[in-house]
């Protein structure tokens, strides 16, 4: 038994981008870049100072801009401040998490840098695919094999540095580089 939605995704994936598309993944991944960006100024803010430190009111606050957010209807005139809500939610949110993060630093340091540079290569790599293909098909084997060569490049850059990440690394490019070979054959 065939799913129409799949079928329909299938047939979907030879059609080309439609300006208003594109335009709509730049808006799209801006957006989450920005809010990306606020959040981490929000953990910063949580850590490094002693501002807004594990107080509720953050967390109502963050869930007040979130509702005012959901509650503003788009309709064109009012687009900054919904931004501006957006990015109070994500501030906001980086406040929140900033006692995660603090417990991060305290077990190891390296895991903060690490998450970063891991979740920018995929993110970079995901929406440089969509803004510059054309078609469907592309974008979902683009971002994929695009994301696993940053990683590769990333994880052999770390075994130059550190001792530590060769025994891991060896296997384990040897394996994503035999993926990422098989799937642009």
């Amino acid at each position: 038994m065939s799913f129409v939605g799949f079928e329909h995704f299938l047939n979907g994936l030879s059609d080309k981008h439609e300006p208003y598309v594109r335009t709509h993944l730049k808006n799209v991944y801006s957006c989450l870049a920005m809010s990306t960006l606020v959040a981490m100024a929000g953990s910063y803010v949580h850590v490094a100072t002693q501002l807004l430190k594990d107080s509720v009111l953050t967390t109502l606050v963050g869930l007040g801009l979130l509702l005012l957010l959901y509650c503003t209807p788009d309709n064109g005139k009012n687009r900054l401040v919904r931004l501006a809500y957006l990015m109070g939610f994500s501030f906001f949110s980086g406040v929140g998490t900033g006692p995660l993060i603090k417990y991060a630093i305290f077990l190891d340091p390296t895991i903060i840098s690490t998450a970063f540079l891991g979740t920018a290569v995929v993110f970079i790599g995901f929406t440089l695919s969509s803004l510059y293909s054309e078609q469907r098909r592309w974008l979902y084997l683009g971002g994929l094999l695009s994301s696993g060569l940053s990683f590769l490049f990333l994880i052999s850059l770390m075994s130059i540095f550190f001792s530590v990440c060769t025994t891991f690394s060896v296997p384990f490019l040897s394996w994503i580089g035999c993926v990422v070979w098989i799937c642009n054959v």
